[in-house]
């Protein structure tokens, strides 16, 4: 169950969220899957890129909370 994408400007991959896996995944029209992340967080519900400030935004609307990873360090942030 999908329930949101973003696109990655900078390296032409999307961002995809998965709220019944509790996951987060890069994904690349050419490459299919490049990561996968475990999210901190339940029912994750909306993904946004910055790629300005080097920011992913994360919403889970169960916790009403917003999440805020830097794009350099996710694989540390996210598990």
């Amino acid at each position: 169950d999908y329930s949101d994408l973003a696109f990655e400007a900078k390296g032409g991959d999307f961002w995809v969220l998965s709220d019944e896996g509790r996951a987060l995944f890069l994904w690349s029209p050419d490459r299919g899957v490049l990561r996968i992340f475990a999210l901190p967080c339940a029912n994750p519900e909306g993904v946004a890129v910055d790629p300005v400030g080097q920011r992913l935004y994360l919403v889970s609307d169960k916790e009403g909370a917003l999440y805020v990873f830097g794009l350099p360090d996710l694989g540390a942030s996210l598990r």
